[in-house]
């Protein structure tokens, strides 16, 4: 008897930063309207860090790579509303369809990140985008403290 097996194509990033990357194509995300300030740059691949909550979302064709982590690990009460445009852009269906990252930055020796400019993945339709909230007052640098059980720096 022999079975259905599906061989994924494997790619392979060479990152300054991180090494040689490899990664199979579902996990590359397309950002049709880029990030801000990087608008050029389209497609990412999300890479978890072994043993704690943070990612890296590193560029397919360039050395430009941010640190995520999902905005349930920093803060309970965060919460945005999207228009039907940004729905269809990314093909949701149901708000569970999106994951919501935040981008850290280090600062003077802290952690940040910044929760005016969250990253939305929609893992079905591998598409993802930059959301500008603009309709709340959230901080651009919000002090990334250790939640009661998880991990606190990447």
């Amino acid at each position: 008897m022999t079975g259905n097996r599906q061989h994924k194509l494997k790619l392979t990033i060479k990152s300054n930063d991180y090494g040689q990357l490899r990664f199979e194509a579902d996990r590359v995300y397309q950002f049709e309207k880029g990030i801000l300030g990087m608008q050029e740059f389209k497609d990412y691949a999300l890479f978890p860090i072994e043993d704690s909550p943070f990612s890296v979302l590193h560029t397919i064709d360039e050395q430009i790579s941010f640190i995520l982590v999902p905005a349930i690990e920093v803060i309970d009460e965060y919460g945005f509303e999207i228009d039907q445009e940004l729905v269809d852009l990314l093909g949701l269906q149901r708000v569970e369809d999106v994951a919501v990252f935040l981008i850290v930055n280090m600062q003077e020796n802290d952690l940040y990140v910044n929760l005016r400019a969250p990253i939305l993945l929609a893992p079905a339709s591998r598409k993802a985008c930059q959301f500008i909230i603009t309709n709340r007052d959230y901080p651009i640098r919000y002090l990334l403290t250790k939640k009661e059980g998880t991990h606190a720096s990447p």
